[in-house]
């Protein structure tokens, strides 16, 4: 909240003091002097109502000032709980009052104290309503555009002493049909109002003192925030502390540790500004940044040479093996694999047809050089940039070895071999090489 906005928020709960203050001023000297003039019960409880409202009014006042002083050396979060040590301690004188008037009114009904009817008691009580009404609508007014707590609570008080004033206003009216005990329970009906009022008032004021955490509704809202940024890992120590009526916040985020100490502290900044902005009830935020492990996903380049045979058998079908690991993994593939080192490309070639599809070969001539890049995911954090070179020979095998190829696992880069009818094939199936040869093949 800008300064400019703190100082229109304290200014507009001194002039609704002031107001509560004349207002309720004028209705406890026509209360006082009509209600003891009559020996009503009720209307002497309801000056008695009017005189707390003034010693709250004022008591709102003086918390008010007090809260209003800025921070200093000595209260660095300022003097907003000022407002709730005088709200407490206007609970306390209305709840003693309370039970005064409680107990007169209680007394009064068993001694059967019958009090002058005056037409001067429906006059004030059609006063004191409207007073009160007015009141209310105005502080109703500025408390729904400050979210200011005090003024809020003298609203609510002004709307309850309407209701009060009615109660008033017909066991007068009863009164002139004899009904006066009615004006003893109305007296006493009021009494515990107040004491109710009172001691609302001191829960809250008892809360804010003792460090109430903000409410599950608020909380969700500053989480709401938090989640939207994703570089934050993780949220522990979160923790509120009340500063007037307002609240102060901590709490400690994880961020990637791979980011430098500007960077982190940047979204820490961020976030803090964008809660004091959008959740008024926040007073300030202090975000604590611990690193968390993250590792980065790393890309490498490696260059792939192999050796790879293309057999058909009497009937058409071409011979696939499936790859167990490696950038083609779950795909049909061209039996072969990697030159190894001191090897020449047709021994290359000899020795993966007899490792994965279990025959030797004699016959093969030099068909295509393939070359082809694949970028893969290795692991979680690895992917690898993969250059192969396909050395692509066609091979012929005796027609007594068609059916004596490898099905089985070789334990190394096949999960067996198989005879395929190419047009049967699928090139969501294949691997970049066979897919290259079966188009050609087609």
């Amino acid at each position: 909240m800008s300064n400019q906005k703190e100082g229109e928020r304290f200014q507009t709960t001194k002039i609704a003091s002031i107001l509560g203050i004349f207002g309720n001023l004028f209705l406890l000297i026509i209360k006082g002097i009509v209600g003891f003039l009559t020996s009503s019960q009720a209307m002497i409880a309801d000056s008695f109502n009017s005189f707390l409202d003034i010693f709250s009014s004022i008591m709102t006042f003086i918390g008010n000032k007090i809260a209003s002083k800025p921070s200093d050396d000595c209260h660095n979060l300022g003097h907003g709980k000022a407002e709730y040590i005088f709200s407490m301690i206007i609970s306390i004188s209305m709840a003693y009052l309370s039970l005064k008037v409680f107990t007169n009114s209680f007394m009064s009904l068993f001694h059967k104290n019958v009090y002058h009817f005056s037409i001067w008691l429906i006059v004030v009580c059609i006063i004191t309503i409207f007073v009160k009404f007015f009141l209310y609508l105005y502080t109703r007014k500025l408390s729904n555009k400050y979210h200011n707590l005090l003024i809020e609570a003298n609203s609510k008080d002004h709307r309850n002493d309407c209701v009060v004033t009615l109660l008033t206003l017909i066991s007068s009216i009863l009164s002139i049909n004899g009904f006066y005990f009615f004006d003893s329970l109305v007296g006493m009906i009021i009494s515990i109002w107040i004491f109710i009022t009172a001691l609302k008032i001191f829960l809250e004021s008892y809360d804010v003192l003792m460090d109430k955490s903000i409410d599950e509704k608020t909380k969700e809202r500053v989480y709401e925030l938090i989640r939207k940024h994703k570089e934050i890992k993780k949220i522990v120590h979160f923790n509120s502390t009340p500063v007037g009526y307002r609240y102060q916040l901590s709490f400690t985020i994880y961020v990637d540790g791979n980011l430098s100490t500007f960077e982190s502290h940047e979204i820490a900044d961020r976030l803090e500004d964008e809660i004091e902005e959008n959740i008024p009830e926040i007073y300030l935020t202090i975000i604590h940044v611990n690193p968390v492990e993250v590792r980065k996903k790393k890309t490498i380049k490696s260059k792939h040479v192999g050796c790879y045979g293309v057999v058909y058998n009497e009937n058409g079908q071409v011979l696939l093996i499936k790859k167990s690991r490696g950038a083609y993994k779950g795909k049909l593939d061209l039996p072969g694999g990697g030159i190894e080192y001191g090897e020449d490309a047709k021994d290359t070639l000899k020795r993966e047809f007899l490792e994965e599809v279990g025959i030797k070969i004699n016959s093969f001539k030099l068909r295509d050089i393939i070359t082809h890049f694949e970028l893969w995911k290795v692991n979680k954090n690895l992917y690898e940039n993969l250059e192969h070179i396909a050395i692509i020979y066609d091979v012929k095998i005796d027609r007594k070895s068609f059916n004596q190829i490898k099905i089985d696992p070789d334990g190394l880069d096949s999960l067996g071999a198989q005879w395929f009818d190419i047009k049967e094939l699928k090139e969501e199936d294949l691997s970049p090489l066979a897919k290259c040869i079966m188009r050609n093949t087609k």
